[in-house]
């Protein structure tokens, strides 16, 4: 593939042709964050019927930090596609953010804190605190939840790869292509376990999404469209799949590794 480019736009002509080839690495679960996106976006279209039910205030804020959520994790995908893992890591880590500030919203009904964060700067959006005390009241009422297992863990796993640059940054930061090394440069191609590991996370996120998405609507009775329920387990039935078609393939790469070790000491 020819990747000379002299300007900017070049880049961006680059990043569309790239976006073919990368999409095609992860497509199934491309289709999957899509599918999770596309029901939380005709969910949250309109307000009208929950301002009708005098729950403005409670909307307000919560589709001011999910949209933000929803954004992030919109633009974590697509740069996904151009082949730039980090940069893709550091929406998502943003995305995480927004859906554990709205999850604690919802859990400890405290939507009026939040707001006075947002529009009177009394004090700082703190996740990682949000997310330790969701996970100790999860573990007080000894809920399995798969998809908000290990909130803080995911968000230094992101902190780490995507929005710091530290050394699993840089690592992502070059890509190979015949048997050469190039730096990223706002694209890159994307080798079939990057893709797998780090589509894998847009996965998980997608799905807290969803839980979010559903337990907020759940809090406010009466006013979730009638889709979303039915879909949404669909799309649990759907990552549960793909967690368990990972950990195989997990243990396939695991397996073609320790043959390659035992075939080196061998000689």
């Amino acid at each position: 593939m020819d990747r000379s480019f002299k300007t900017i736009e070049g880049i961006f002509a680059l990043q569309e042709r790239m976006a073919t080839y990368n999409q095609k690495q992860f497509n199934e679960r491309y289709k999957f964050v899509k599918d999770c996106v596309e029901l939380v976006l005709n969910c949250c279209a309109d307000n009208d019927v929950i301002i009708s039910e005098n729950k403005e205030k409670e909307a307000s804020v919560f589709r001011i930090v999910f949209d933000a959520g929803l954004s992030s994790i919109i633009n974590a995908t697509k740069l996904l596609t151009y082949g730039v893992p980090g940069d893709s890591l550091a929406c998502l880590r943003v995305s995480l953010e927004a859906f554990i500030c709205v999850d604690y919203m919802i859990t400890f009904n405290a939507y009026s804190k939040i707001r006075e964060v947002i529009f009177n700067g009394q004090g700082d959006l703190n996740c990682k605190e949000y997310a330790k005390h969701l996970q100790d009241k999860d573990k007080a009422e000894g809920v399995e939840k798969k998809d908000k297992k290990d909130r803080h863990k995911m968000h230094c796993m992101l902190s780490q790869k995507g929005s710091h640059l530290l050394l699993e940054r840089l690592k992502l930061s070059r890509f190979t292509l015949n048997g050469r090394q190039y730096p990223q440069v706002g694209q890159g191609l994307l080798d079939e376990k990057t893709a797998f590991n780090v589509s894998g996370l847009h996965t998980q996120i997608a799905m807290y999404m969803v839980n979010v998405c559903e337990d907020f609507f759940k809090s406010i009775k009466n006013v979730a469209p009638d889709y979303l329920f039915p879909k949404a387990e669909a799309l649990r039935k759907r990552y549960e799949e793909d967690v368990r078609d990972s950990k195989k393939q997990v243990k396939i790469w695991e397996k073609v590794e320790r043959e390659k070790k035992e075939m080196c000491n061998t000689k």
